[in-house]
């Protein structure tokens, strides 16, 4: 299993749902980088549906595909 996919399977058990936004996050800028539009796409999402939900609009903003790559905080 590829790392980002065993590290958001290990927080999703963990039932930790910013954390598993912030793998998916990671995840879908990866595969837009490897010129995967429709899975990023599926990704950035996915981890927006969380930030928004839980109420983190400075980690949603970034699941922009065009947003720059910066650190994010690690708690809302």
């Amino acid at each position: 299993m590829p790392p980002g996919r065993l590290a958001s399977t290990r927080w999703r058990d963990l039932e930790a749902p910013y954390e598993v936004a912030r793998v998916r996050l990671q995840v879908g800028r990866a595969l837009a980088a490897l010129g995967d539009e429709v899975s990023s796409a599926s990704e950035l999402a996915a981890a927006r549906r969380v930030f928004v939900e839980l109420e983190a609009a400075p980690a949603a903003v970034r699941t922009d595909p065009t947003s720059p790559p910066t650190q994010l905080p690690d708690r809302p």
